[in-house]
């Protein structure tokens, strides 16, 4: 039987017991059936793998007991942040869930001069991020900031950030990697929605200490940017 991924909060371990309760126990227990006795991986944000047994569940829970933990090795050694324009549902689901797969620790949705778009379906967008992180064996979910300005997403950065810009045209992503990266520090890249960022927008990330870069000739969706950009990061990193 294929090990099911689950995740919890720090506080629902204590010692080598483990409680699953709200969504997670739902899924496990009425989707999944779980029963006294099925084995789980189980992740509490520590960046390990715990694998256990279920031992007890009544109506509102589930007790796993841990027989062992791994450090998981798909994580990421830096933190990679993807500040990212509001786009159509559809389009900004993707881009989460492929920058999950990528290896994202945070998610920051804004809205600047060019989003059509308003609001932000924060429970959605954490369900993706959960099933995404399911799906790739992460060991860790990635925080999701709430839906911000533009200027104030700037102000979050903790940080070195580089920018996306379709007029940009002597940086190149390599270059701009090569000069302004490094595992200790990590790194947040910004990608606008359809239309880009207008010229003060760029000048004002700049100011904040960003590095502008181009992603080459031809014009990307806005999720596809994102994409390209996060995989090109990790493609650059990892050896």
């Amino acid at each position: 039987m294929e090990l099911r991924r689950f995740y919890i909060k720090p506080e629902d371990r204590v010692g080598d017991e483990i409680t699953i309760r709200g969504e997670e126990f739902r899924h496990m227990t009425g989707v999944l059936r779980f029963r006294v006795g099925y084995q789980a991986i189980v992740c509490d944000g520590s960046g390990r793998d715990l694998y256990c047994h279920v031992v007890d569940i009544d109506k509102h829970r589930a007790l796993l007991c841990v027989d062992r933990e791994d450090v998981n090795e798909i994580e990421l050694s830096y933190p990679l942040w993807l500040c990212m324009g509001n786009i159509k549902p559809d389009r900004l689901e993707m881009a989460v869930q492929k920058a999950v797969e990528i290896g994202v620790s945070d998610i920051v949705v804004f809205e600047s001069t060019y989003t059509s778009e308003k609001g932000l379906r924060l429970d959605r967008i954490e369900r993706i991020v959960l099933e995404a992180c399911k799906q790739c064996g992460r060991a860790t979910l990635p925080i999701v900031h709430p839906l911000c300005a533009f200027a104030d997403m700037l102000d979050q950065l903790t940080l070195p950030a580089m920018i996306a810009y379709e007029k940009e045209d002597t940086v190149s992503m390599q270059k701009a990697l090569q000069e302004h990266f490094s595992k200790e520090c990590g790194l947040a890249v910004i990608i606008g929605s359809e239309g880009g960022f207008t010229k003060d927008e760029v000048a004002l990330a700049e100011e904040k200490g960003c590095t502008s870069y181009s992603l080459g000739m031809r014009i990307l969706r806005a999720e596809t940017a994102a994409i390209v950009s996060l995989g090109n990061v990790v493609f650059y990193t990892e050896e």
